[in-house]
């Protein structure tokens, strides 16, 4: 019981922290003159991948890198199936075929990379530092390209009122980065718990309940834009934080320790990741997706929670 209150207490210091940290970013970078684009890019998509970043990066340091490499597997996976499936279904999206042409391949070129890298048995250090570089590398591109979805996304920042206080917003970032770190601490404390009494897998615990959890800003973001009939930013979200869970969280835990890559991640969870990643091109490709291609969707989430277990 212990455990559980740890990984729910733990949940929602991430999920608070990642709000609060997005939305003084959002306003700080406003008062700062950065351009709405840039904000979007950096502070929007950094701000909804932080939770995996951090618990990865904390799992790592513990020793649980199999904590740490299964949220990330499992958050991707997640982002696809569980969360653009029931954007879809609320609402059926028309995607943009820009995001053919770099985001995608950008993801892509991600996910060949992480799968090349584990087989090795782990991504050591220097792999994990070739992933931050290549997210680096994926911003100033981006940067230059201006992609639509981060422009939507950035456009509803809200102006800012000037006699508003920098210290305060300084504050309330700094509540943030805390909310996010005793979060993560929780989290990876009652997850790691929960493996051993319930005598299963971390990585069967990061792909369920730490993938879902971490996931569930990229869910209420991708819900609400599909209601408010914003097609770029439900999808433009998943794809963007899936790039910065397999480049920055990934990147960042095998950084801070070499995360082992067991061969049994090839049998079901990588394959998984590397189809959720497939699924994206006739979704992209098509004008519009309708309720049926989002059911399936949801339906390949339940087959893929459903298998976890029983492989491990």
């Amino acid at each position: 019981m212990l455990d559980a209150v740890l990984v729910v207490a733990g949940l929602a210091a991430l999920i608070g922290g990642a709000w609060i940290l997005v939305h003084e970013a959002e306003r700080l970078a406003v008062r700062l003159g950065l351009s709405p684009m840039l904000i979007g890019l950096t502070v929007v998509a950094l701000g909804t991948s932080a939770p995996e970043m951090i618990v990865g990066a904390s799992a790592s340091a513990r020793g649980a890198g199999e904590l740490a490499v299964g949220g990330v597997l499992g958050s991707n996976v997640a982002n696809v199936a569980l969360v653009l499936g029931l954007g879809i279904v609320i609402r059926p999206l028309a995607v943009s075929s820009r995001l053919l042409r770099w985001e995608l391949p950008a993801l892509g070129i991600a996910t060949v990379l992480v799968l090349l890298f584990g087989a090795s048995g782990a991504i050591g250090r220097i792999e994990g530092a070739a992933l931050l570089a290549l997210l680096v590398v994926f911003l100033a591109v981006s940067a230059r390209s201006a992609p639509e979805s981060m422009q939507s996304r950035a456009a509803e920042v809200e102006v800012i009122d000037p006699a508003a206080s920098m210290l305060r917003g300084v504050v309330q970032l700094l509540i943030g980065i805390a909310a996010l770190a005793a979060g993560s601490e929780l989290l990876v404390r009652g997850a790691e718990g929960l493996a051993e009494r319930l005598e299963i897998s971390q990585v069967v615990v990061g792909a369920l309940i730490i993938a879902v959890g971490t996931s569930l800003p990229e869910l209420a973001t991708t819900a609400v834009a599909a209601l408010r009939r914003h097609h770029a930013i439900a999808v433009g979200n998943v794809i963007g934080s899936n790039i910065f869970n397999l480049l920055g969280a990934l990147g960042l835990a095998s950084l801070v320790a070499p995360l082992p890559i067991d061969g049994r991640l090839y049998e079901l969870e990588l394959p998984a990741m590397a189809l959720s990643t497939v699924l994206l091109v006739p979704l992209a490709w098509r004008e519009r997706n309708g309720r049926v291609s989002g059911s399936v969707l949801l339906v390949l989430y339940a087959l893929f929670v459903v298998a976890l277990p029983g492989h491990r």
